[in-house]
């Protein structure tokens, strides 16, 4: 007489039937029976067991064809990287035969709230070592195949633009050609460096064949990433690009600037907010893929789009910052703000500057010199007075914390050791000197950076000394080159040094613009005069020029 065995689990009444006389003792015997795990049920438990701790070799050695199961199983574990991994038995049923049925359920939790939930189903079969389940990829998959795999992707809505400080597009994700270098492919590191970076010299003069050189050395036999190339740079250098041996080039999205001349050391700064704000509202899914790559999608879920991204970048102000200081051939540095607002609205610096470590602009600190000099005396303070030094510095925000959101930036230094400013330290004294007040710094709409650790503020009469003193200085002294400049209030000066060719520095007001010129080399304080100069005919230009 035949008899057929169903285990139910996960809150579900087990019973076992039978064809057999019915009396009350007999059924509570059979119950008993039941309680017990059959050879078949355990092994399905091993199997969860084994799926659960991630442990493909021994799942697929629990199936009647270990060879085919584990490398599906391992694609999958692979795959779809989950933090935690949940099978349980649905039903497990035996026929008084050599044969059953098994039903599971699975729930892969891929953190965030991305969960997959589905059932499978599968046979069950008696071999002379003693029950397996038969192999088939649809018992982990419902309608996985031969060939087949299953991934997690990740998915998502239009990009968000990045937003000028108008309103208008600054930065775009666009397609572009990524140029890489495949080593395994490169015969002649040097002369391969050489031919390529001549190529790239018109669009990218900082692939140097020294960097490329360096970067093959360095890459261990990996790809090596070189530049990002627009649709009219790639079309006009392809065919000498595809000439040079060992280099390749792929299509993928980029985020880029909509007017390349606007570029600014700020915008990695940007960009790494904008893929933040991407990846918070990313979505999922999860794909079964054919040989060929076809995907076929079975869960999932479209996150919504993200918010275009708001800076305070002003395209007109950025290009003539950067036309400003490419004037000059030692490392220059250019930082404005708009002081009504505390908006950093401009961010350059040359390809000297860019070789050094950091962003020269930002973090790069010098001592003040004259000009801070000009200012200790107006105020009357004694240069030998320490604690007066440091505090008439950090009334104008030099030595003081004045965060910029998404920024790595420093003022400088106020101390016993003595004052030292950064280009974005003395842009925060020329807007300070502006408004009478420490800028609250903004580069991401709506996060502003608030100054820490109480600094002395400036006194009017203070302000209104530096003010003219900048306004005589262009009027009648060392700037009066600048006077046709209409508005522009100015002080230059060299760091006092005995070594020749010291930096200079340029700090101006014009109308809600306040702006810091550094050059680390120079002969007499011309070159910062040269840059401030180039800088506001370009300002003065309308900005469709």
């Amino acid at each position: 007489m035949r008899r057929t065995s169903t285990v139910k689990t996960r809150g579900r009444t087990r019973r076992t039937l039978a064809v057999l006389a019915v009396t009350a003792a007999l059924v509570a015997g059979l119950v008993a029976c039941a309680d017990t795990p059959s050879s078949a049920e355990n092994i399905v438990r091993q199997f969860t067991a084994s799926m659960n701790s991630r442990n493909a070799a021994s799942a697929a050695n629990l199936t009647d064809n270990p060879a085919a199961a584990r490398p599906v199983i391992e694609q999958m574990l692979t795959d779809l990287p989950a933090k935690d991994i949940d099978y349980s038995i649905e039903q497990v049923a035996t026929t008084g035969g050599r044969s059953g049925n098994v039903s599971l359920e699975a729930k892969w939790d891929f953190g965030d709230g991305r969960t997959w939930r589905y059932t499978t189903d599968g046979q069950l079969t008696q071999l002379s070592i003693g029950w397996r389940i038969v192999w088939s990829p649809g018992l982990m998959v419902p309608n996985l195949g031969v060939g087949q795999s299953v991934h997690l992707n990740r998915t998502d809505a239009a990009a968000p633009t990045v937003l000028d400080a108008a309103g208008k597009p600054y930065m775009q994700e666009q397609k572009v050609h990524e140029v890489r270098l495949d080593p395994a492919k490169v015969r002649d590191p040097a002369e391969t460096s050489r031919r390529l970076a001549a190529a790239l010299a018109p669009v990218a003069p900082l692939v140097t064949e020294t960097s490329l050189t360096a970067k093959l050395a360095d890459a261990q036999g990996k790809p090596v990433d070189v530049v990002a190339l627009r649709d009219g740079d790639y079309a006009v250098l392809k065919g000498t690009l595809d000439a040079i041996p060992g280099v390749a080039v792929a299509e993928e999205p980029q985020l880029v600037l909509v007017n390349r001349l606007a570029t600014s050391p700020v915008t990695s700064a940007i960009a790494e907010r904008w893929q933040a704000s991407r990846d918070a509202t990313a979505g999922w899914e999860i794909t079964i893929n054919d040989p060929d790559g076809t995907r076929h999608r079975v869960a999932g879920e479209q996150g919504p789009p993200p918010p275009d991204l708001a800076t305070s970048v002003d395209p007109h102000v950025q290009i003539a910052a950067r036309n400003g200081v490419v004037g000059v051939a030692q490392p220059a540095a250019m930082v404005a703000f708009r002081p009504s607002t505390g908006q950093l609205v401009a961010v350059a610096q040359n390809n000297q500057a860019q070789q050094e470590k950091g962003i020269v602009a930002l973090d790069q600190a010098d001592e003040p010199g004259v000009i801070f000099q000009a200012f200790l005396d107006a105020a009357g303070v004694d240069p030998g007075d320490k604690d007066a030094v440091a505090k008439a510095a950090r009334q104008l925000g030099i030595g003081v914390d004045v965060p910029v959101p998404g920024l790595d930036v420093s003022t400088g230094s106020a101390g016993d050791d003595g004052v030292t400013a950064t280009t974005y330290g003395m842009a925060v004294a020329a807007s300070t000197i502006s408004v009478g007040a420490l800028p609250h710094p903004v580069l991401f709409a709506g996060d502003a950076g608030d100054p820490q650790g109480d600094p002395p503020a400036l006194p009017g009469e203070l302000r209104d000394k530096y003010r003219a003193m900048m306004r005589e200085s262009v009027q009648t002294g060392a700037l009066s080159s600048l006077k046709r400049h209409e508005g522009l209030d100015a002080l230059t000066g060299q760091v006092v040094s005995t070594k020749p060719n010291p930096p200079s520095w340029l700090i101006g007001i014009k109308g809600d613009l306040a702006f810091a010129v550094y050059v680390a080399s120079t002969d007499g304080a011309s070159n910062a005069v040269i840059v401030a100069d180039q800088f506001l005919r370009w300002l003065e230009r309308p900005p469709s020029e």
